[in-house]
């Protein structure tokens, strides 16, 4: 097949794409161009320690299977942080922040996009990501297709400053987050799965989840329910009272608990 394969990008100035054309000042002709983008191959595509910046399209955009952005820092692009297609792609330790580059308008773009037309598996560990714009989802996941893949995101940080900016996962989708800290002061839930969403994380196949609050654990059997109750309605846990805390959560498992120590 064609398509870029076998690239390594290191130690790489990513920056300002759009902002000056043919050598004089921009913005550009051309509609919100990337730090890096690429169309689809088989890969693999690896960027690597890269500060990718100041772009007036995404910051990361890879059709291409098996890219891994990793020890880079994506930061302050106008449209998404980092949009990953194809299958067997991960993050790994990696910065992103200031969607909107200083623009508090609203638009459509997440600072992470995974969005595959072909089933497999995407990783995220190790993950910094902050967004103060709002009224837009923090992270996307199948939200164009309908197409089953598997999600694993470990030992990551998500913080959504702005309003009404909760994580979105397709039904369908399979996923686990373990050790992860989630920040949603504006928002009203921090992960909507599909057409659920509310005041507790919680899913048709999701029994149990086990939340612990500004890192202190629960009260002994403090554990709320998150599966569906009668009716097939689904069973509402307590609200918490701040938006910031660490759970474990894995979709299509009997039981999650989040763990003793992170």
């Amino acid at each position: 097949e064609g398509g870029w394969r076998n690239v390594i990008v290191s130690d790489c100035y990513l920056a300002y794409s759009g902002h000056y054309y043919q050598g004089g000042p921009g913005p550009s002709p051309y509609d919100r161009p990337d730090g890096f983008g690429i169309e689809p191959s088989r890969g693999p595509v690896e960027i690597a320690r890269t500060l990718v910046e100041h772009n007036r399209g995404d910051g990361i955009d890879s059709k291409a299977e098996n890219t891994y952005v990793q020890e880079c820092i994506v930061a302050n692009n106008f449209a998404d942080g980092v949009k990953l297609w194809g299958p067997g792609s991960r993050i790994e330790n990696t910065l992103i922040y200031g969607r909107g580059d200083g623009s508090a308008e609203t638009t459509p773009w997440a600072p992470i996009v995974i969005d595959s037309e072909r089933p497999g598996t995407f990783e995220i560990t190790g993950v910094t990501v902050d967004d103060q714009v709002g009224n837009n989802y923090l992270m996307t996941v199948q939200y164009d297709y309908n197409v089953p893949i598997r999600l694993i995101v470990m030992n990551t940080i998500f913080s959504a400053r702005g309003p009404d900016s909760p994580i979105f996962i397709r039904d369908g989708v399979e996923f686990s987050f373990e050790g992860c800290l989630f920040h949603f002061p504006g928002s009203e839930y921090p992960l909507t799965w599909g057409s659920w969403g509310g005041p507790t994380i919680r899913g048709p196949h999701v029994r149990e989840a086990r939340i612990r609050e500004q890192g202190r654990l629960p009260p002994e059997g403090w554990e709320p329910r998150c599966g569906l109750g009668r009716g097939g309605q689904p069973e509402r846990g307590p609200r918490w009272s701040e938006k910031t805390l660490w759970f474990r959560l894995r979709h299509r498992s009997v039981r999650a608990r989040s763990s003793e120590a992170i």
